[in-house]
């Protein structure tokens, strides 16, 4: 599969890095940032668990780490 998926959600993005997507690049239009993911077909479940089913889990120092990367990507 070569197709990607993108969000502008930053916690949504932190999730799905922690679910095993793969980021790819992080572009940036108009002080917006685009979270680019390599798509699966697991990724519209990981996204309704997020967003739509309270069923998000992942470890909370994985998810604080890929959270605290993502924000050196943003501003460093």
């Amino acid at each position: 599969m070569n197709q990607e998926y993108a969000t502008a959600n930053f916690y949504l993005a932190a999730y799905l890095a922690c679910c095993g997507l793969n980021m790819i690049r992080v572009d940036r239009e108009n002080k917006k940032a685009l979270f680019v993911f390599q798509d699966t077909s697991k990724r519209p479940a990981y996204v309704d668990q997020f967003l739509l089913e309270d069923k998000a889990a992942v470890d909370v120092k994985t998810f604080v780490a890929q959270i605290k990367k993502q924000k050196s990507l943003l501003y460093d």
